[in-house]
């Protein structure tokens, strides 16, 4: 499976979330209050009251950072902050300014100018939550793999996503935000943090520690189809212990993707057929699996991927190549028709019984009809697994229901169901096995007098 889906499916929180910190300040939320916008104190005369930003500039640092203030378009804004550090590098709104820088990037949709600007704030802040879940948001959107930094940019987003865990459990509820509201707002930065260091586990192929997080995230989020992917695929390179989880996370990412058009839905369904006919060799029962998954995130009690059924202990040797040969063209898909490109035109010998024969399409063909299993399914009149399209043999039609024969000829079909039979042309049927007249049509053979005596 190529890597590129995987950083595609990290961003599975919209642009939208861009704007979540702005949106907080713009209504006034007194959870993001500790950043707040509000307008400065002007210099007092006889110095700051306690309580009071001091200017350590004067009249023209204040000037120049209402100026800043005051600036509605992003890039000026920028461009402002960034001379009013240069002239007042040490100055008591340095903090405030920050953030009003991180902000100003953020509304440009600028991610590395947003992200250089977060980390400033965390520089006076460690443990800012506004800037971490900024930066855990953004990586998803610069992480390039492959990168000759790689491991040192994984190991930073880690490192933020838990900062951001941790920071969380110290937020306290502001008296005038609704338990509601409260609730939400932590909950987007939940998620987003332990999507990353679950991501992040995954690139560092730490299968154990991603499926802990993004077990966590799918819990919050049972509808995003990416999600469970990357949840499934850590489930599967854990080993056979996350086998089956596996195979029923990635068919609800699959369901998923398909019930919203998600544009990685054949790449999901690729892998996750793959994951399966890992184990049952065929695509067999995939569709119920699938269908189960749509309804439910979480597997019913038990649930397994079966093993491929093999023949009866009873079975002949006919019957066991019949079952392997089969069952991987029994589910249909990919798997059955690269299957079939390999078994088509092949010349195959079996023995079975004669359920029937009717004469073929040409002249002097006839198609013989031959009950091969022998698991009871087949003992009605009409069924059979194997038809045999035989020429220049005329005493097949000497053949009676149930005449043992042995048999040879190259697959030309299968019909998969409501029963599975081969179709071989090129047929040849052991000539020891095919009876000199037909029944009931023997001659009767005159006694001799000989005879006569010998009986009397």
């Amino acid at each position: 499976m190529k890597k590129t889906i995987l950083v595609i499916g990290c961003c599975f929180l919209t642009g939208q979330l861009m704007a979540v910190e702005i949106r907080d300040r713009a209504q006034g939320s007194p959870i993001s209050a500790n950043h707040s916008s509000a307008r400065a104190p002007e210099p007092q005369a006889g110095g700051a009251a306690q309580g009071q930003t001091t200017w350590k500039g004067g009249r023209p640092e204040y000037d120049a950072y209402m100026a800043v203030d005051n600036e509605k378009d992003a890039t000026k804004r920028i461009a402002l902050i960034d001379g009013f550090l240069a002239k007042y590098p040490e100055s008591n709104m340095k903090p405030r300014l920050a953030y009003m820088s991180m902000q100003a990037y953020q509304q440009l949709n600028d991610l590395p100018g947003a992200s250089k600007a977060a980390r400033g704030v965390l520089k006076i802040k460690a443990d800012d939550i506004s800037a971490l879940f900024l930066l855990s948001y953004a990586f998803h959107y610069t992480y390039k793999p492959g990168s000759s930094d790689e491991s040192t940019v994984l190991a930073r987003a880690a490192s933020d996503a838990k900062n951001g865990l941790e920071a969380l459990k110290k937020v306290q509820k502001p008296a005038n935000v609704s338990d509601s509201q409260f609730a939400q707002h932590i909950k987007t930065r939940r998620v987003m943090f332990n999507n990353t260091a679950g991501f992040v586990a995954l690139q560092q192929k730490d299968y154990p520690v991603a499926v802990s997080y993004l077990t966590k995230v799918a819990e919050e989020t049972p509808d995003d189809p990416l999600l469970f992917y990357r949840l499934g695929l850590a489930h599967f390179y854990s080993g056979d212990q996350g086998y089956d989880k596996s195979v029923w996370t990635l068919a609800r990412a699959a369901s998923l993707a398909s019930a919203k058009g998600d544009a990685n839905e054949a790449q999901i369904r690729k892998f996750l057929t793959q994951a399966y006919v890992r184990r049952y060799k065929s695509e067999d029962g995939l569709e119920e699996i699938l269908n189960q998954a749509t309804a439910s995130a979480d597997p019913p009690e038990g649930f397994t991927v079966p093993h491929p059924p093999g023949p009866p202990a009873s079975a002949t040797p006919s019957e066991a190549v019949f079952h392997k040969l089969a069952h991987p063209l029994r589910g249909g898909g990919g798997t059955a028709e690269r299957t079939w490109d390999r078994q088509k035109g092949q010349e195959i010998s079996m023995a079975g019984k004669v359920d029937s024969w009717k004469r073929g399409a040409s002249a002097g063909q006839y198609r013989v009809l031959v009950d091969l299993l022998s698991d009871g399914s087949n003992k009605e009149k009409g069924v059979y697994d194997v038809v045999v399209l035989v020429s220049g043999q005329p005493k097949a039609r000497n053949l009676a229901p149930g005449d043992v024969i042995r048999f040879k000829g190259n697959f030309a079909e299968y019909e998969a169901k409501p029963r599975f039979v081969y179709t071989l042309d090129k047929g040849r049927i052991n000539p020891q096995d095919l009876p000199e007249f037909a029944p009931g049509q023997a001659p009767v053979v005159k006694p001799t007098r000989e005879r006569r005596i010998r009986n009397e």
